[in-house]
């Protein structure tokens, strides 16, 4: 038999790939500035008072808190929950 590290071989890395080539996934470029952005918006709606107010994506952060507060039933949930916290 052959030794197993000099046969050629395809990672699971590899698979994984693959499957996200063939089914038309995307691979973001930079994590940490998807995180920092979702935690911006985050704090712009749940936490106004912790939010960067210096982030590049400032102006996008607030377009999309803007958007969710228009949604009547999320606006609602807000209120709802900042009232209850405050009690």
């Amino acid at each position: 038999m052959d030794n197993y590290y000099e046969l050629p071989y395809v990672s699971n890395s590899s698979f994984t790939e693959l499957e996200r080539l063939t089914k038309g996934g995307f691979k973001p470029k930079n994590l940490e500035e998807i995180y920092a952005f979702g935690r911006l918006t985050d704090e712009l709606i749940f936490e106004p008072e912790k939010a960067d107010m210096t982030h590049i994506d400032l102006s996008k952060a607030m377009c999309m808190r803007d958007v969710f507060l228009k949604n009547a039933m999320l606006s609602w949930y807000i209120n709802l929950s900042t009232t209850k916290s405050k009690k």
